[in-house]
């Protein structure tokens, strides 16, 4: 409706006054500003069937940090009596300093943010966590202990010539990497993002409901 400038900053003025603009990521020759809401979805998924189900749905201003509204979503769903262990989500939704999951019991995993450097000693490629720069054996993980993974040595008592000065265990601090509560590089992690991307057909169904663009889908 009208563009006016305050103090140097351009504020913008639309029909809808609940609505703003946002940013979203690279999608083929569209822009990187969008101009009105964000439909924020949670879906169950049948990883036997591959068929998937919105379940509740929450529409914010698009200037609003994703993240912001997987708290809702978990909450409004566990008190609609949905048992929630695990949810798959992309990277915007990650789980800030694990506070979700102390709050609701709910564990969330996210592709390993690209801001957040590897821990030293990580084998970039395998995803092997090693006690220093000399240790050749990777170690064995045992859990979770408050907010850090806790690892130790895996090599037999006689099997390591550095096991007299080498402390044998070590604790990685959570992240929003690949140290997330539940390690990206675990093979059952990586089978649920592949089961993630299965969930996202039914919003993208919706998005293109007008049968105005091909959309290819499976399942469903």
């Amino acid at each position: 409706m009208a563009t006016i400038n305050i103090k140097g900053k351009k504020i913008r003025i639309y029909n809808d006054i609940d609505c703003d603009c946002g940013r979203r990521r690279n999608k083929r020759d569209k822009s990187i500003y969008v101009i009105g809401y964000r439909l924020h979805t949670l879906t169950a998924i049948d990883a036997k069937t591959g068929h998937s189900f919105p379940i509740v749905s929450l529409l914010a201003p698009a200037n609003h940090h994703d993240s912001h509204f997987l708290p809702f979503l978990t909450n409004l769903a566990q008190a609609m009596g949905i048992d929630l262990q695990l949810i798959t989500a992309d990277e915007a939704y990650h789980d800030k300093n694990d506070t979700l999951f102390q709050e609701t019991g709910v564990r969330v995993t996210t592709p390993p943010s690209s801001k957040v450097l590897f821990p030293k000693y990580i084998n970039n490629e395998t995803s092997a966590v090693f006690c220093h720069d000399a240790c050749p054996i990777p170690m064995h993980r045992l859990g979770v202990s408050e907010q850090n993974h806790e690892y130790k040595c895996s090599a037999d008592s006689n099997g390591c010539s550095l096991s007299h000065s080498c402390p044998q265990y070590r604790f990685i601090p959570m992240d929003s990497g690949l140290f997330q509560r539940i390690p990206f590089h675990t093979d059952a992690i990586r089978e649920a993002h592949a089961i993630h991307k299965n969930c996202e057909r039914p919003f993208n169904l919706l998005k293109n409901q007008t049968g105005l663009e091909t959309v290819r889908v499976r399942s469903q």
